[in-house]
This record gives C-alpha cells, sequence and structure tokens, in this order.
C-alpha cells in the first residue's frame, strides 16, 4: 500500500469533504486527487521532485503525485540561505523542481 492509495479510498468515500486548508486555498479530497494524477501523469520520466516554496496546496499535491510515481520527494525549505538551496538543488540533482515566486534564488 502506498499513501496515494490512502487518497484514493478517501476521494472515493468522501469526495466533496475538504482534505487541504491553507488560507483561502481549499481543495476536498476529489480535487486533491484529480490534481495528484494530473500532476503525476506530467512526472512520467521524471526521477526525483524537488518542491521549493512556501506552503500551499501545491505540497500535499506534489508529495502525493511523486508517490504515485514512486519516485523521491524532496521538500527544500525556502527560508534557507541562497547558497545552501543551491548546495541541497546540487545534491539532489531532481529531474523536476515545483516553486513559487517566493524563493529568489539565482541560476533556478
Amino acid at each position: 500500500m502506498n499513501i496515494h492509495l490512502i487518497l484514493q479510498m478517501a476521494a472515493d468515500s468522501m469526495p466533496d469533504r475538504e482534505a487541504v486548508v491553507c488560507g483561502s486555498q481549499r481543495l476536498t479530497y476529489q480535487a486533491l486527487n484529480d490534481a495528484v494524477n494530473a500532476l503525476a501523469d506530467k512526472l512520467e520520466d521524471t526521477k526525483k521532485l524537488a518542491y521549493l516554496a512556501e506552503t500551499g496546496a501545491a505540497a500535499p499535491v506534489a508529495m502525493f503525485a511523486a508517490a504515485l510515481r514512486g519516485i523521491p520527494y524532496v521538500p527544500i525549505n525556502y527560508r534557507l540561505a541562497e547558497d545552501q538551496i543551491k548546495a541541497l538543488l546540487k545534491r539532489v540533482s531532481p529531474a523536476s523542481l515545483i516553486s513559487d515566486d517566493a524563493p529568489e534564488v539565482e541560476g533556478i
């Protein structure tokens, strides 16, 4: 059993119940599952998925999508210094990076 199966079971049994609430962002279990499946489809050839952004609805979408694909999910703390973020990105060398406009790291 992987973590995505738990989400799928929740979406099947209570699709309209809120799964994610972050400020004004709200996702039901069905909407979360749909977003996860859409992202997972785009990650077909991805070996690792890094997430560099402030907390939001995209974080659980990315985590579940990575689990569905069976690839490592690498959350990176956006509060780290730029040189630390660059070092982490170099170390994990993700094939895909999800980010928002909050982190301003030159070269990524």
